[in-house]
């Protein structure tokens, strides 16, 4: 709660207002009360999910909404579409990112600041505003939430996460990254927030390829610990070493968005695949060591009925 104030005290005192923010604000502020219910009483993740979608509405309702296709009526239903899956996957990925002292703070933090730095490059004075005062907020929260030695003294909780989620997804649909160059505009934020995209895209693979969810309200509802951060630290890392491994994954990333300012579209192109290549390599880890605990599990059962 205290990053989220520390963020509008900053908007309120630089009177950085718009009709865009305003949608964005009431929109986070909704996902927000759900989060801090949610945090004192469990909600039904099929209530969490309509609240979310009634807050991501409201938020297209302001005209906060992905612009990249031709001006007719399917090119709009894609958009309202691809709007809704992008908020409800960011906002529920950061969330899931909170399973360990400082990460989805942390990763708050570099998201922000690279959008910061992507907004002055595209003459966005005022994104660049929005980009950094979400930074900062959670530069304030983040030595509570992130000690040396010892665990942390402040969390999130559904409430803090889930709101950093939304106001960052809102602020890329908010941003304009380059009309003239549609795969390239996107791609700068893509890359930003790949390892939200990643995580989301990959546990819920994993999980209906494993047969662990095998309908729509089996997905909504089941919780486990199969995120990057837990299968990294399943791959020998302690908690603080995965925390700053997927920082640097992460600035890595957002350093390849930089370049592509002044880049081509095969710039853009030739980057989203470079991601995705290194993605796949962690995928390729996992698996291997996920596959060696199984036969390690067999082997212990043949020689237990030996």
């Amino acid at each position: 709660m205290g990053s989220r104030s520390a963020f509008a005290g900053t908007i309120i005192y630089n009177d950085a207002f718009s009709l865009e923010l305003k949608g964005v604000a009431i929109g986070a502020t909704i996902v927000f009360a759900l989060g801090l219910i949610d945090d004192f009483k469990s909600v039904p993740a099929k209530l969490k999910l309509v609240v979310q979608m009634i807050a991501v509405a409201i938020m297209i309702h302001y005209g906060v909404v992905a612009d990249f296709l031709p001006n007719v009526w399917w090119g709009k239903l894609f958009e309202t579409l691809i709007t809704f899956m992008w908020m409800l996957g960011i906002t529920n990925s950061v969330n899931f990112f909170d399973g360990i002292d400082g990460l989805a703070t942390g990763l708050t933090i570099i998201c922000s600041a690279f959008l910061g730095i992507l907004a002055i490059q595209t003459h966005q004075p005022y994104l660049m505003l929005l980009s950094i005062a979400l930074a900062g907020s959670c530069l304030g929260f983040l030595p509570y939430n992130l000690r040396y030695k010892n665990p942390a003294v402040i969390f999130l909780g559904d409430a803090g996460s889930t709101f950093m989620g939304f106001m960052l997804a809102g602020m890329i649909l908010m941003g304009g990254w380059g009309e003239e160059d549609p795969i390239k505009a996107y791609a700068m934020p893509i890359l930003i927030m790949g390892i939200f995209i990643f995580d989301m895209v990959y546990t819920t693979v994993s999980r209906i390829a494993s047969k662990k969810v095998v309908s729509f309200n089996g997905w909504l509802e089941h919780t486990g610990k199969d995120h990057l951060h837990h299968r990294l630290t399943s791959l020998g890392l302690s908690a603080k070493q995965t925390v700053f491994f997927i920082y640097f994954l992460t600035a890595s990333l957002g350093l390849s968005a930089l370049v592509l300012k002044n880049g081509s579209v095969l710039d853009a192109l030739v980057l989203l695949l470079q991601a995705v290549t290194i993605y796949l390599i962690i995928v390729v880890l996992m698996i291997r060591v996920q596959l060696r605990g199984r036969r390690k599990e067999d082997h212990m059962e043949e020689e237990k009925q030996v």
